[in-house]
């Protein structure tokens, strides 16, 4: 071996005997019977110990319908199209003005209260956006079209 690679393994031999810990330390270090643990994956527990599992904890959140903390107040579903809406003023007026009323009987959750709007009037503003939408898309479409004749350039429609 020549002198260079003997000295790299020498280093890195001393370098993993000197190894460091990193990333930080745990806030919350894992006790069992006064003993704190190193690894908390791997817990030493002994035999007469009773150790249940509980699955992973959810985070009330909107996206996850089963930690949704408005769930038990969304009762007519099938009736009304529930949305939490941010209860800042502004925010608050476009919604009523769309058809949105606050759920009374539902907490507030952070900056979110639960509105609800009548299924009827949430179908017809799907319609309309959606009928926006075609529109606009052919207004653009044909808006090209017009300044590519224009200006000498041929097009053709692909479907």
């Amino acid at each position: 071996m020549s002198e260079f690679t003997e000295r790299i393994t020498a280093e890195r031999e001393r370098a993993g005997a000197e190894k460091k810990k990193v990333g930080r330390p745990r806030k919350n270090p894992v006790i069992v019977n006064g003993i704190v643990q190193e690894d908390p994956h791997a817990l030493e527990v002994p035999d007469d110990t009773t150790v249940t599992m509980g699955g992973p904890v959810l985070r009330p959140t909107l996206a996850n319908p089963m930690a949704d903390p408005f769930r038990d107040y969304k009762t007519e579903q099938e009736k009304y199209h529930y949305r939490a809406l941010n209860e800042r003023a502004h925010n608050m007026r476009v919604r009523i003005a769309e058809g949105y009323s606050v759920v009374p009987e539902a907490p507030k959750f952070g900056d979110l209260v639960l509105a609800r709007m009548p299924k009827s009037v949430n179908e017809s503003k799907k319609k309309a956006l959606a009928q926006k939408n075609v529109s606009q898309r052919s207004a653009a479409k044909n808006s090209f079209v017009s300044e590519a004749e224009r200006v000498g350039v041929k097009t053709f429609d692909e479907k």
